[in-house]
C-alpha cells in the first residue's frame, strides 16, 4: 500500500561551488557546478616542435607482402561505420577482391617510398 500513497517531492538543496565558494540555488547554476566538479577541463600539453626532427634513416622497414595486404583489406571489422572519407570496410573488400594487383602495386609504392597521404 505504501507505493500508492503520494510521495512528497523534496527539492535539491543548495550546492556550494568550490571554485568560487558561493552557494548555488538555481537549477542551471547547480548543473554548471556539478559539470565543473565532475568533468573538469583536461590538462593541456605544450605544443611539440618537430621543425628540427630528422627521421632515422637506419630503420629498415620490411617490404609489404601480398598476404599482409589481403588480410588488411579483407578482414571483417566489428564496426561498419565509415570514416571521414565515407568508405566502409565492405567497399574496400569488394574493391580489393576486384583488382588485388592494383591495390598491391599502389600500397607497395606508398609504403616503400615512406609516403603517407594527408587527409
Amino acid at each position: 500500500m505504501s507505493y500508492t500513497k503520494d510521495i512528497m517531492a523534496q527539492p535539491i538543496p543548495g550546492i556550494t561551488d568550490t571554485s568560487t565558494n558561493t552557494l548555488k540555488t538555481d537549477f542551471s547554476d547547480k548543473c554548471d557546478a556539478f559539470r565543473a566538479a565532475l568533468f573538469p577541463n583536461p590538462p593541456t600539453a605544450p605544443d611539440v616542435d618537430l621543425s628540427e626532427y630528422i627521421a632515422d634513416p637506419s630503420w629498415d622497414w620490411p617490404k609489404l607482402s601480398s598476404i599482409e595486404l589481403k588480410n588488411a583489406c579483407t578482414t571483417k571489422l566489428k564496426g561498419k561505420t565509415p570514416g571521414p572519407d565515407l568508405i566502409t570496410q565492405d567497399i574496400i573488400t569488394q574493391a580489393y577482391n576486384t583488382i588485388p594487383d592494383v591495390f598491391y602495386r599502389v600500397y607497395s609504392i606508398l609504403l616503400n617510398t615512406r609516403y603517407h597521404p594527408k587527409p
